[in-house]
Parts: C-alpha cells; structure tokens; sequence
C-alpha cells in the first residue's frame, strides 16, 4: 500500500478505538513517536507511552494543520487515518536515540 494507510494499525489500541488523555500503551508512545517525526512534537520525553494534554495538544495541532474535519486531540479512526497517509510523506531522519515504531500486536489485514 503506497499511501501508508498500513501504518493505521500503529496507532490503534484495539481495547481503546479512540485514543484520549488519560489512555496509555504501545499505541500512544507510536502516535507520540510519529507526531514528533512529521514535527508536531509534543512536550515531554519522546518515550512515555501515555497519552497526556501534550500529547493531545500535537494531535490538536496535526489536525488543524492538515485541515482535518474534527479539532478535538483526540486519535481516533480518522486521525488514524490522517497520521498514515501524511507520515510517509515526510523523510525526517530520527533523531539519535528514536527507535522504530512499535507494533502494538494488531495483525494487518491483507
């Protein structure tokens, strides 16, 4: 898939479909990681995996830049979506010590 939308899936956490403060996990510290990468980094260590105003402030951010239909911070479906089809887009090199995106144990579905 070209357009990234495989990526979907590093930002679900299949317990919790839409992603929130007070939410925490694999999921959130992907989201943290990414937004980070396309430079809408939130405040805080690049590593936590909760999911914080900081947090929900560089979703705010993403999806008023991107002109995204719900401003809310919150990462649900169609942040999801949004997050992997601009990702790749975007070639930033990571910066030292920023390991690989983390598979939060949700299968791709062909």
């Amino acid at each position: 898939m070209a357009d990234g939308r495989h990526l979907e899936r590093y930002f679900l956490d299949p317990a919790t479909p839409v992603l929130s403060v007070g939410a925490s996990g694999i999921a959130c510290a992907n989201l943290r990681q990414a937004l980070g990468r396309l430079r809408f980094a939130p405040a805080g260590p690049d590593f936590s995996d909760r999911y914080d105003e900081a947090l929900a402030e560089a979703v705010f951010k993403l999806q008023q830049h991107h002109h995204h239909t719900s401003h809310d911070g919150k990462c649900g479906p169609g942040t999801r979506a949004l997050l992997a089809t601009c990702y790749p887009r975007r070639s930033i090199a990571r910066p030292s010590g920023a390991g690989p995106i983390r598979n939060a144990g949700v299968r791709a579905t062909p």
